[in-house]
């Protein structure tokens, strides 16, 4: 699943990548569901399911997904904590949450820096929502990436 979808992208990225999967491209935009659902490409459009829902209100089943992505919209949550709750119930034991956002620092792109997130709060809204083995990972000039999982 991929969360906070915008063009599904990422979603359809993965489809492409894992041919026996369902992807769900989940967005609040109804606007960007509209324009994944005209622009799907063919080989991915019966795997890759957009979902209009917030973050913190998703119409999924409990253990439902194997893995949540979300990138670029970390700092874009009015409550990550109840948007990295909901991720975690929808997850199944084992599952991966995945956040890239934007590392806080000036650069020729993103947002403003003081709309950006730390890697230590990623981390701690991780933890707190329940998850475990929190890990960064370093390496990306423009993000933070961080990973954690549903014991």
């Amino acid at each position: 699943m991929e969360l906070g979808a915008g063009t599904g992208m990422f979603a359809t990225a993965i489809a492409e990548r894992l041919p026996d999967s369902e992807v769900y491209a989940v967005d609040i935009s109804q606007e960007m569901i509209d324009w994944m659902r005209e622009h799907l490409q063919d080989d991915v459009r019966e795997r890759v399911t957009p979902i209009l829902a917030e973050a913190r209100s998703l119409p999924l089943s409990d253990d439902s997904v194997d893995l949540v992505t979300m990138i670029d919209v970390h700092h874009e949550f009015d409550d990550p904590h109840a948007a990295l709750h909901e991720a975690r119930r929808v997850l199944r034991a084992g599952g991966t949450v995945l956040i890239a956002d934007w590392k806080p620092e000036p650069m020729p792109k993103g947002p403003p820096v003081e709309h950006r997130v730390s890697e230590e709060t990623i981390r701690n809204d991780l933890t707190l929502a329940g998850l475990v083995d929190v890990t960064t990972h370093p390496g990306l000039p423009f993000h933070t990436l961080v990973t954690a999982l549903k014991g």
